[in-house]
């Protein structure tokens, strides 16, 4: 599901812009703590968007992140409208 979207990663902010020509729903964004290039810790954090139209973006803020750099590794829609 990551064709459907362009993301961007400033610090701790994440921005997720829909790039299908369809409104999503259900969509989980995870990610990982980065270290020296590398994944640290074996928490996956995960965020859950709920409605994101066609052609729009929103951003969130990974808190729970312990070093304050993060990577998004996986996106998942739940619901294709």
């Amino acid at each position: 599901d990551d064709d459907y979207f362009d993301i961007s990663v400033v610090g701790m902010t994440v921005t997720v812009t829909n790039t299908s020509p369809e409104d999503l729903n259900e969509i989980d964004v995870y990610y990982r703590d980065v270290f020296h290039d590398k994944y640290f810790g074996g928490m996956t954090y995960s965020y859950k968007i709920e409605n994101l139209p066609a052609g729009e973006s929103t951003a969130f803020t990974a808190e729970e992140s312990l070093l304050g750099v993060i990577d998004v590794v996986r996106i998942a829609v739940n619901d294709k409208n």
